[in-house]
């Protein structure tokens, strides 16, 4: 099996919502960007409201690492994250969007 089959992609998605340990949501966060599975975009966009922190930045990190222009404008309005760190991350996922799209 190759990464980004979808085989593995839904139970990460589940993991996104359904695990409340604080690593394992920024795991998957970061699996998914990993897959490279586009269908990953819509979940990642949710959790980018997600109460912690260091989530909202892995997720950041993975969209844009998929690449999808789906993900501009919300991590534009990331940019008013509250957590300096978030909104850095969320900088550079625009430049590698940018890049990308």
């Amino acid at each position: 099996m190759r990464i980004g089959q979808s085989v593995g992609i839904q139970p990460l998605r589940w993991g996104l919502w359904a695990i409340q340990r604080h690593g394992s949501r920024t795991n998957a966060a970061e699996a998914l960007g990993t897959l490279g599975d586009l269908r990953a975009v819509a979940p990642l966009i949710a959790a980018l409201g997600d109460a912690d922190a260091q989530v909202r930045e892995v997720v950041a990190t993975a969209l844009g690492s998929l690449g999808d222009g789906r993900a501009i404008q919300p991590l534009h309005a990331l940019l008013a994250d509250p957590v300096s760190a978030v909104t850095r991350q969320a900088t550079q996922a625009l430049a590698q969007l940018k890049g990308s799209v």
